[in-house]
């Protein structure tokens, strides 16, 4: 096998829970899934999450029937991924596709779990255990949010097939696709503007995207984005792969920064000086030029709100029923809204 020529053929595209209503669903990733590989002549890995709800509803029930062993339990929670994962394999092999099916022990994913089985730290994969494999077939399913610490599962956190993805991206040193409900990332959360889109966003640097999940705006958990700096491995998002736009890259998230622009992060469960409070922060992609605008936009809106300047970040200290109209006065005032 020549490793280099591997390398150049393979792709990473992770399958969140949110694409997976349904068992229906499945099959139609899969359909697509094996277009995407036929066009492209790719080695596809495809870390998958379990379908959706799924996760939540282990949780509850390792709870009831494992209420002393947090490490059953997180074995427990972890079949819902397993099962994901064999549901779409069995939906490759259905329609032809050359597929296998792995988890974290066939390629020694390892995780340091100390104490708490569901919050562990990656600490090393075998990069060659996953070439031999992933070059074996056209189409390799993971089962993803889990790894082993010391033989046993233990589970690497929220969003944690996210992570894997990053994991096996920086293993090869290639690319990390993300397959998300729309793929792109808005300026702020659409939930604050009603019935209007924020501007998009196409490229954001690690440390950028990672300040703006850290202000609230989390479309990839902070720790993903920031194993994908440490391991330097390009995060892409792409939209549902079912979608008519399904391949199309919205947004790269890598070492090259966005020099202009602006995003809006909102916490509502933040605090100021030990005192909860809500938080709006505002990011400036570039050289710092707001600071007088947006103190003058907040103290129209809400004239109690506290606003503290640090570098290319202004956050904005207020009530959580103040943080609607604060916010759609930002978006508005700055030309933050799509056309």
């Amino acid at each position: 096998m020549d490793t280099l020529a591997f390398l150049n053929q393979v792709k990473i595209i992770k399958i969140g829970g949110g694409l997976l209503p349904d068992a229906l669903a499945y099959g139609k990733i899969a359909e697509s899934l094996a277009q995407h590989q036929r066009a492209t002549g790719a080695h596809l890995v495809v870390p998958i999450s379990a379908a959706k709800g799924v996760t939540d509803m282990r949780i509850a029930e390792s709870k009831r029937l494992f209420p002393d062993n947090p490490w059953q339990q997180a074995e427990y929670i972890a079949q819902g991924e397993i099962e994901s994962a064999a549901l779409l394999t069995a939906r490759l092999r259905e329609i032809g596709v050359v597929v296998q099916m792995i988890t974290a022990k066939d390629i020694g994913l390892e995780a340091w779990a100390g104490d708490d089985p569901f919050n562990a730290h990656f600490s090393r994969v075998n990069a060659g255990n996953l070439i031999h494999l992933a070059w074996q077939t056209s189409i390799t399913v993971m089962a993803g949010y889990f790894g082993l610490d010391r033989g046993r599962i233990v589970l690497l956190g929220r969003d944690a097939t996210d992570l894997i993805a990053v994991i096996l991206a920086g293993a090869l040193g290639v690319p990390c696709d993300l397959c998300k409900e729309s793929g792109a990332i808005f300026a702020l959360d659409p939930n604050m503007v009603p019935g209007r889109l924020p501007l998009l966003v196409s490229r954001l640097s690690h440390y950028q995207s990672f300040l703006f999940a850290e202000s609230g705006h989390q479309f990839v958990m902070a720790g993903c984005l920031r194993l994908a700096e440490r391991l330097d491995v390009t995060i892409r998002l792409l939209p549902n792969p079912t979608a008519k736009d399904a391949w199309q890259v919205k947004a790269v998230i890598g070492q090259e920064p966005a020099t202009s622009g602006l995003l809006v992060g909102v916490k509502k469960d933040s605090h100021l000086d030990g005192i909860p409070s809500a938080c709006v922060t505002v990011i400036e992609l570039g050289e710092p030029r707001l600071n007088g605008q947006l103190k003058r936009i907040t103290e129209t809106i809400n004239p109690a709100a506290v606003v503290r300047v640090q570098d290319n970040q202004t956050k904005i200290y207020l009530s959580p029923e103040a943080v609607a109209p604060l916010v759609g006065a930002l978006a508005k005032e700055l030309g933050l809204l799509a056309p």
